[in-house]
């Protein structure tokens, strides 16, 4: 009796170790501004979500302009092909603005308003090629920003479509690069100059000094002739609490902007892929 309740045991310990070996690897997409190159496995379903706080604030001499952005997103991740995935990014954002202004009288005035907006965005992703050597991984996404049907009065009512190219690089057990470049077209500017174009390029340098824990630096910016050159950096850290669970915290410091100009974020989230 004893020899065969051993001999159960130790098939069912080689079946959960069979078990974890055939799991494959999870890469969310998030945190930060790069698009990972990874995919997800066919038949298998991401879920990542998460907060993101944001305020822009900036002043000339008596007048003030205050703009608190709350962002709630969530991109669904299925894998349909041993390299390809279809996504779909559903997000809900309100923001709260306040302008303090003088007028030509000397009487200051304060105006606050508030908007909201949910985007919704289906897409793919495609892996291209994969690593070898010095050549990386590159992957194709794009996506496309529908209407935003919540709110009519938005800037978001056209359909403008998102590509890009995303790259990865392993250099050793420790450290990685992932890399991003390609274009959007760009409403933001819909009421005064009709839909325009923008690129964008993100690059992420990663640090993994435990198993279970990564962190992040990362340079990102856009660019469009209205503008020209917007160029930021963020950080942050991720943390897997098992082998399909990741939660993560990143963000811009303000310490990064002028005396005269607040631009900073800090967000959350967790990521989740469900047993197939």
């Amino acid at each position: 009796m004893r020899l065969l309740i051993t001999i159960i045991l130790l098939l069912f310990s080689i079946f959960i170790i069979a078990q974890e070996e055939e799991t494959p690897t999870f890469a969310p997409d998030r945190p930060g501004q790069t698009t990972g190159t990874s995919i997800v496995p066919k038949g298998y379903f991401h879920i990542e979500t998460g907060y993101l706080y944001s305020k822009f604030a900036e002043s000339f001499g008596i007048d003030y302009t205050e703009s608190i952005d709350n962002n709630s997103g969530t991109l669904l991740r299925y894998g349909i092909f041993k390299n390809t995935e279809i996504r779909l990014s559903i997000g809900y954002n309100w923001t709260d603005n306040t302008k303090i202004f003088e007028s030509f009288n000397g009487v200051y005035y304060g105006v606050e308003t508030r908007s909201q907006s949910m985007p919704l965005s289906p897409g793919i992703k495609i892996l291209m090629f994969e690593e070898k050597g010095i050549l990386p991984n590159i992957s194709f996404f794009g996506n496309l920003n529908l209407p935003d049907f919540y709110n009519g009065d938005s800037d978001f009512n056209s359909i403008t479509p998102l590509f890009g190219f995303a790259f990865s690089n392993t250099i050793n057990d420790y450290f990685s690069i992932g890399y991003n470049i390609g274009g959007t077209w760009y409403s933001a500017y819909y009421y005064y100059f009709g839909i325009t174009t923008q690129a964008f390029y993100s690059l992420a340098f990663c640090f993994t000094p435990f198993k279970n824990f990564a962190c992040f630096v990362e340079p990102y910016g856009t660019y469009n002739k209205y503008d020209e050159f917007s160029n930021y950096i963020d950080f942050g850290v991720s943390y897997s609490i098992l082998h399909n669970l990741v939660i993560d915290l990143y963000g811009k410091p303000i310490f990064f902007n002028n005396a005269i100009t607040q631009d900073w974020y800090i967000a959350g989230g967790i990521s989740y892929r469900l047993p197939k």
